[in-house]
C-alpha cells in the first residue's frame, strides 16, 4: 500500500502481487510497469464517478471507494 513516492519505490523489491496507489500516484505509465511485471494495480480512495470512469479505462485492476454505490453505478455503465 503506497501513498507516498518513497513508498512506491520499493514495490519492485517486494514479493507481491499487487500494488495499492493512493490516487494521486497513479498514471498510465506506473500501471503499465506494475502490469508489465505480471502484478495488479489498486487504486484507492476514488469518489468521483469522473475518477472511477478514467481509472478504469486506464486499465486499473480495482478501485476503492467510499461511495461503494457510485462507484457499482459509474462502473456498470461502462
Amino acid at each position: 500500500i503506497c501513498d507516498s513516492h518513497k513508498q512506491l519505490e520499493r514495490w519492485k523489491d517486494l514479493p507481491i502481487q499487487a500494488v495499492m496507489l493512493e490516487r494521486n500516484l497513479v498514471n498510465m505509465g506506473m500501471i503499465r510497469e506494475i502490469h508489465s511485471a505480471g502484478k495488479q494495480v489498486f487504486v484507492w480512495t476514488v469518489n468521483s464517478a469522473g475518477d472511477m470512469k478514467g481509472f478504469a479505462e486506464a486499465g486499473v485492476d480495482g478501485i476503492i471507494s467510499d461511495d461503494t454505490r457510485l462507484l457499482g453505478k459509474t462502473i456498470g455503465e461502462l
